[in-house]
């Protein structure tokens, strides 16, 4: 191996720093849900001490708690956007480096390769799966069959 080549783990730590961004982003907004979902429970607890210790109902205090519950939830929806543009992004790149790869030096078959079985059909619209053949059964490598059925 040279020393120019570049080790798994190098080349997808350059991956997952490229969607960086987008996991600072949901860091973020993970510990602003947290933070909304702790004033939520403080404003409840007053709501619930001065209704059980004095018999007073506030509910001003319940609106609060439950807006901060609102924003803990609406936080934790952007939060989860954001890891998966994150995985997506790191995805993306995973397919773009290795798929044409697998593809084009593929020489084996269709137990040891199933990369192969995804196309799509111009004239119908549809996607076309190709199940290729083992050699030893004398038909040819591929066939081609219609995943979905065509009216």
């Amino acid at each position: 191996m040279s020393s120019n080549q570049e080790s798994a783990s190098q080349w997808l730590g350059k991956r997952i720093a490229e969607a960086k961004g987008a996991y600072l982003a949901a860091s973020v907004f993970t510990v602003i849900s947290a933070a909304s979902f702790v004033v939520f429970c403080w404003y409840l607890s007053e709501f619930a001490a001065a209704w059980v210790d004095k018999g007073i109902v506030q509910p001003h205090r319940l609106l609060y708690a439950s807006l901060f519950l609102t924003g803990r939830y609406v936080f934790a929806h952007f939060a989860s956007q954001f890891n998966y543009n994150a995985g997506n992004i790191i995805v993306s790149k995973i397919k773009k480096k290795i798929y044409p790869l697998l593809l084009n030096n593929s020489q084996l078959d269709s137990f040891n390769c199933p990369i192969k079985t995804v196309s799509f059909c111009q004239a119908t619209g549809r996607s076309l799966c190709i199940y290729p053949y083992r050699k030893r059964q004398n038909l040819p490598l591929c066939r081609t069959r219609v995943a979905a059925s065509v009216k």
